[in-house]
């Protein structure tokens, strides 16, 4: 079934501080999101490997609309 309220993978970040910032950026332009894997990467603070690094949720519904503000943000890295 395609729930549009099931929770997707967003993007995964290499530690908390990049993961909020796109959090915030997020939750300004109205998307709820919910960062998943925080504690983890600050016991193993590994950003190479998956255990070390933090997810950023949205609901599907969602997602279309995040990547749009996200790649039009001026903090992307695509940009450089």
């Amino acid at each position: 079934m395609n729930n549009p309220e099931e929770l997707v993978t967003f993007g995964t970040y290499p530690d908390a501080v990049s993961a909020y910032i796109v959090k915030g950026v997020l939750n300004t332009n109205g998307i709820e999101c919910v960062i998943t894997n925080e504690r983890m990467s600050g016991i193993f603070p590994l950003p190479d490997l998956p255990i070390g690094q933090v997810n950023i949720l949205v609901f599907k519904k969602d997602l279309e609309l995040a990547n749009k503000i996200m790649s039009s943000a001026p903090c992307n890295d695509d940009d450089k």
